[in-house]
């Protein structure tokens, strides 16, 4: 066993310890400790608290928590604390602008989908929808027993106080002066609780790493946050009489909340999977919540980690609907060669400084420039935030025969990849669209580890060592008739075994799981 999963292991123990000791400080029935300890094991749950990886490291490095840093965390919990009270309380004050669209009465049922306002899309014919479960939500409207909900909440961490104008059905907008004074009370004992508690613990050299995180997310300022949105959800079950509670992702802080509210409402909850990565950790939700996931090596997995079979159903990658429309031809050619080049937010994720990635785009685009009367396309990720950079690059290159290409629609990406006769990326989901749509992949392995076990196939797909050239590969592949029918097979069959029905119909397999467990 190596060292990392050796400490990972005793990190569970000293949190499941920990949870024994904290498991009182509750509130409705819910543990504090529950709402956030999923995230807390993952992500990093909000600048500058480290994450999970970033504390190991810490560990193994044997670094002591010494007195100027213990004072840092002081003024990190303080700081932070304050920070989400005063962001969420301008939200607040800003939603008082946007009551959103008013809810007629209906006899239909009402399914209510928590979103965030980073996963709002424009919608021709409804004004929007929600990204990649999207055609559930078509589902849902086509459907004439239903009627859909979309609620809108921002990130914690997000302070795009104006933009909340835009958006329908803003969860703030039901909070009032009993919700704030529940939230008050409840706070204030419940961290009285913890600090009375918290000196019982015994905080060894991994603990003394997690006490920062631990203290602000048992301030009295998130305590707060937890009661203020669990008591609004609630409200909303009851007054927009929901039905039945859909997410794309249910292991923050919010949707945690969305959940607890409609359980104690009695009220079910459906998480619908909406990328390839395969759960690591038992979710730890309630009985009445459950998973669609995109195969059965991915329902194998949630059963292995401790959920319920009886909780778990297969309805195929419900994100990848749109796709089937681009599914090549199998006699399509191009005359002259193409290769797109999908980039990834690693600067902006913390991976990778800006100097580090921009050194390595630049040898792998001097590696292409090689390849003649290839044209070349990179399509950046939505969040990439240095155009200006990779457009100087190629400017140094003196590369013409490329392009750049932003944007976030699925229908631009798939059409760039039909186009193309090689994807290039970083161990990300459009590589297996690629695979999908019937384009050869390379993965440059810049990201290390990673939880998508079609990705990280190292029979089946190419995978290539960061600090290697890619121009053999690449032409070998583009000039090379028997090498990519070789692969394009290769990833037919990976696809086969790990995803269900790439059909388009995963919404409606969904939409028909919910009217079966809303009975």
């Amino acid at each position: 066993m190596s060292k990392e999963k050796e400490l990972d292991s005793e990190i569970q123990k000293f949190l499941e310890n920990f949870g024994g000791f904290v498991n009182d400080i509750q509130y409705d029935g819910w543990p504090i400790w529950w709402f956030f300890k999923q995230r807390f094991l993952g992500d990093r749950l909000l600048p500058p608290l480290p994450s999970y990886e970033e504390i190991i490291n810490s560990i193994l490095n044997r670094e002591e928590v010494g007195f100027k840093q213990k004072f840092k965390n002081k003024v990190t919990v303080f700081s932070l604390g304050k920070f989400l009270e005063y962001n969420e309380k301008t939200k607040i004050f800003i939603s008082r602008f946007n009551k959103g669209k008013s809810s007629k009465k209906t006899d239909k049922k009402r399914i209510m989908f928590m979103t965030h306002t980073n996963a709002i899309l424009p919608d021709k014919d409804y004004g929007y929808t929600v990204d990649r479960i999207g055609s559930v939500v078509k589902e849902v409207r086509k459907d004439p027993e239903l009627e859909e909900y979309i609620s809108v909440i921002s990130p914690l961490s997000h302070k795009n106080w104006l933009k909340l104008l835009d958006y329908p059905n803003l969860v703030y907008s039901y909070i009032d002066k009993e919700i704030k004074k529940k939230a008050k009370r409840g706070s204030i004992l419940l961290h009285k609780k913890w600090k009375e508690i918290s000196k019982e613990i015994n905080y060894n050299l991994i603990g003394e790493h997690f006490k920062t995180a631990l203290n602000v997310f048992f301030s009295r300022e998130s305590i707060y946050l937890i009661i203020l949105y669990y008591e609004t959800y609630k409200k909303i079950i009851k007054q927009e009489k929901i039905n039945f509670l859909c997410f794309y992702a249910a292991g923050g802080i919010l949707s945690k909340c969305a959940i607890a509210a409609a359980h104690n409402s009695g009220v079910k909850s459906l998480t619908i999977s909406h990328g390839l990565g395969a759960p690591s950790r038992n979710p730890d939700q309630p009985p009445s919540f459950y998973h669609a996931v995109i195969g059965d090596k991915y329902k194998e997995k949630y059963i292995e980690l401790g959920v319920n079979p009886e909780n778990i159903f297969v309805t195929g990658p419900v994100f990848m609907d749109e796709i089937v429309r681009y599914i090549k031809d199998k006699n399509l050619q191009n005359k002259k060669k193409k290769i797109l080049f999908a980039t990834q937010p690693l600067v902006e994720d913390n991976y990778l400084s800006k100097e580090e990635y921009f050194n390595y785009i630049k040898e792998y685009l001097s590696d292409l420039k090689k390849l003649q009367n290839v044209d070349i396309k990179i399509k950046l990720h939505p969040r990439e935030k240095y155009l200006e950079f990779y457009q100087n690059l190629l400017k140094s290159l003196n590369f013409e025969r490329i392009t750049i290409v932003k944007g976030q629609e699925k229908k631009l990406l798939y059409n760039l990849i039909k186009e193309s006769d090689l994807v290039i990326g970083f161990s990300s989901t459009v590589l297996v669209e690629a695979m999908i749509i019937g384009t050869p992949i390379i993965s440059i392995d810049l990201l290390i580890g990673g939880n998508d076990p079609i990705i990280q196939n190292r029979d089946k797909i190419i995978h290539l060592n960061p600090k290697k050239s890619i121009y053999p590969i690449s032409k070998k592949i583009l000039y090379d008739k028997k090498e990519q029918k070789s692969i394009i097979k290769k990833q037919r069959e990976l696809l086969k075994e790990y995803l269900y029905k790439v059909d388009g119909k995963g919404g409606k397999r969904v939409v028909n799981l919910i009217k079966k467990l809303g009975r």
